[in-house]
């Protein structure tokens, strides 16, 4: 019954999801962008923002939700064409769709409500004697489990708690300037801007937090006995049991709550990603930025009007950077293809419907793209094992790495996981390594969290430099510069002159950074600027947020978040102005682990195409107003 009334709720959801589809890739004005390749080859590259600058969340949700809206062959049809028109009678089944979604809705919602009335009127009968009670000592029937904790005098953080059982459905609702983040922007101007205000979702209630001091305060408490529980992380057991843990694996960082095994895991994978390790990628991550920029040039020298979306070219690059960086693989021209929409069908399958629910997993196009990835990484790891270590390759270092236990005796004594039984004799290894299986989680995690932001975050440079020629004018000054100083190579110490270009990097994860961070559940009750939050609350600790309410960049008027007005790399170069409240890649003890690989490649692509490119402009400024982000 229960996965019948989830089922129901799916297809509530389906109508709104449907019409965020469509409006989505609704007609918009192109944006033409004139780029002179260096030093007087004129081409032009025509980018669709209603395409290529879509919010990835929302591009997720409507993965994770097509394969139950429209079958394969309506897909193509919803779809728009290269000209960015919509067919005719795409509108004619959209509207079709959404009377009979609307129709479905009301019955789904109703049927459901009904089953979740009785759950409650059950579960009141059998734990009566046991259930926490609100501040006037009632249960809360409308909203359940949000309930004080009535041993705190604190009062909850303010909110409102949406509609009685399903709460703030609105929370997926995005806009065209901010994805799915708009939902944080909306309910935070609504209350005022405060750093902590609640809200309810599907029987979960959720208290949103900003502020790099609180946030960081809470994210250090994780492995506390009265801290918070990081979501997805649990017990091996457990998580093996899960949908996720088929799809991403119950080996990797993200899924270890143990303190000591988190910390040796970050240990033996943080050794394949230090500065000097990353240095001596830099080789390869130039290369694959060269061939990007080159392809581009190319496909426009042969037809000077085909459209070419840029973020397709940011995504080409991070998913070379995966298999040529990361796992070391040398691919042919005919497997790059084959790779890339392997990772692209895994990273979507992530919040699929099967996956959140563990209900036909396997069946997946997401779990069998994982399953591709997966052989070729392990056959990698065999080749490594019979032949050495290949001195570049991501994958190669967390094979070979090793932790020293003599300096971590304590942890050791302490560390208790599902795995080997570690030798107790005088004979025992004093290092331990990886396994296969941890190598494998632990590389999948680093394209997942690697290939989409790092795409997300070159594809808004790129729009935001656009949008500003003077921006653009003095990042190619600067990189034109250094290439007349210590030639076409990207070394380290190129790289870390190159300070214009670290402050694009950083303006862009400010202004457009990701809404939220892995949610957080708190295992006692907190007490947080003078609120309580009860246990079995989550956090939903929110990066943009952050970003928004610093003290040295806010303006009354939001103008220091708008991609035309806010975009200031120069910030940056002064103390008195650099942002203070920022926190992009989070904090705490999963703080992003591949943050400096993450920089390096951006850097590194950006820089290649403002040495490729002089002029970037965009050919119709009166649509700028229009673009979708």
């Amino acid at each position: 019954m229960t996965g019948i009334c989830n089922l129901l709720l799916l297809v509530a959801f389906g109508r709104t999801f449907l019409r965020v589809r469509v409006e989505s890739f609704a007609p918009s004005p192109s944006a033409l962008f004139q780029l002179q390749r260096a030093p007087n080859s004129l081409t032009r590259v025509q980018g669709e923002h209603g395409y290529c600058y879509m919010s990835r969340e929302c591009m997720l949700w409507r993965q994770a939700f097509r394969p139950l809206l429209c079958p394969s062959t309506m897909t193509t049809k919803l779809d728009m064409s290269n000209t960015g028109e919509m067919y005719p009678a795409t509108l004619q089944i959209v509207q079709y769709l959404e009377t009979t979604l609307g129709l479905v809705s009301l019955l789904a919602i109703a049927i459901t409500m009904g089953y979740v009335a009785h759950s409650v009127l059950v579960r009141n009968q059998r734990q009566s004697s046991t259930m926490s009670r609100s501040a006037d000592g009632n249960t809360n029937f409308w909203y359940p489990n949000v309930e004080q904790d009535t041993a705190a005098r604190e009062p909850l953080p303010e909110g409102d708690t949406g509609c009685p059982f399903f709460g703030n459905l609105d929370a997926f609702w995005g806009s065209r300037d901010f994805g799915t983040g708009d939902f944080y922007l909306r309910q935070s101007r609504r209350y005022e801007n405060p750093k902590l205000w609640k809200y309810y979702f599907v029987g979960t209630p959720v208290v949103v937090m900003a502020g790099v001091k609180s946030i960081t305060e809470m994210l250090q408490s994780e492995f506390e006995p009265n801290g918070v529980l990081a979501a997805g992380a649990s017990s091996k057991k457990r998580l093996k049991e899960s949908g996720d843990a088929r799809m991403l694996g119950p080996e990797s960082m993200i899924a270890e709550g143990n303190k000591q095994r988190h910390n040796q895991l970050r240990r033996l994978v943080g050794k394949a990603l230090t500065p000097s390790a990353i240095a001596k990628s830099l080789p390869r991550l130039q290369n694959a930025a060269q061939e990007q920029v080159q392809g581009l040039l190319r496909q426009q020298t042969l037809d000077m009007n085909t459209a070419i979306p840029l973020e397709d070219y940011c995504t080409g690059f991070t998913l070379d950077v995966a298999w040529r960086q990361i796992l070391g693989l040398d691919l042919t021209p005919d497997e790059i293809p084959t790779f890339r929409n392997a990772v692209l069908d895994w990273v979507t399958g992530q919040t699929s419907f099967q996956a959140v629910t563990g209900l036909g997993v396997e069946y997946t196009n997401g779990y069998k793209a994982r399953i591709l990835l997966e052989d070729r990484v392990r056959k990698r790891i065999r080749h490594l094992e019979a032949n050495g270590p290949d001195g570049t390759s991501t994958l190669s270092a967390m094979v070979f790495a090793e932790d020293d236990f003599e300096d971590n005796k304590e942890e050791e004594d302490e560390m208790q996981y599902n795995g080997p039984t570690l030798p107790t004799t005088a004979a025992a290894p004093k290092k331990k390594k990886l396994t296969e299986n941890e190598v494998v989680d632990n590389a999948m995690l680093l394209i997942l969290a690697g290939s989409e932001t790092a795409a997300t975050t070159m594809t808004s440079a790129l729009l935001c430099m656009a949008l500003d020629p003077a921006i653009w004018k003095k990042l190619v000054e600067e990189q034109r510069q250094l290439e007349l100083s210590y030639g076409a190579d990207l070394s380290k110490e190129v790289l870390d002159k190159s300070k214009y270009l670290e402050a694009v990097v950083m303006e862009t994860m400010r202004i457009r950074p990701a809404p939220t961070g892995l949610p957080r559940r708190a295992v006692a009750t907190r007490i947080v600027d003078g609120k309580q939050i009860p246990k079995g609350w989550f956090y939903d600790w929110s990066i943009l947020l952050t970003h928004l309410l610093d003290p040295v960049t806010y303006q009354e008027d939001g103008s220091h978040m708008d991609l035309c007005k806010g975009f200031q790399p120069e910030r940056w170069e002064n103390p008195e102005t650099t942002p203070v409240e920022y926190m992009p890649l989070g904090a705490g003890p999963r703080f992003c682990l591949g943050a400096t690989l993450a920089m390096t490649e951006m850097k590194v692509f950006l820089a290649t195409f403002a040495r490729q490119i002089d002029d970037y402009v965009l050919a119709d400024a009166s649509g700028v107003d229009n673009l979708r982000w």
